[in-house]
């Protein structure tokens, strides 16, 4: 998961981003600032989407979901 996310986000959001896991359908994210959360989300949700689909073509992704925390 780790791989497909940094694979996905590029190297500079790598960096301020943790996977928390895969759970039920939704890719969960760990981010360090909100308005990297508002980025993503509005930006670059779809495309982020269809990058993890491809990479991880056996799991069932439907919905990422980002949360703010500090790491």
């Amino acid at each position: 998961l780790e791989r497909a996310w940094a694979a996905a986000v590029g190297p500079e959001q790598e960096a301020r981003t943790r996977v928390l896991g895969l759970r039920r359908g939704v890719f969960e994210i760990e981010v360090n600032s909100a308005v990297l959360v508002q980025e993503l989300l509005h930006y670059h949700k779809r495309r982020l989407l269809q990058a993890l689909r491809d990479k991880l073509p056996g799991q069932s992704i439907k919905e990422l979901r980002f949360k703010v925390g500090k790491f």
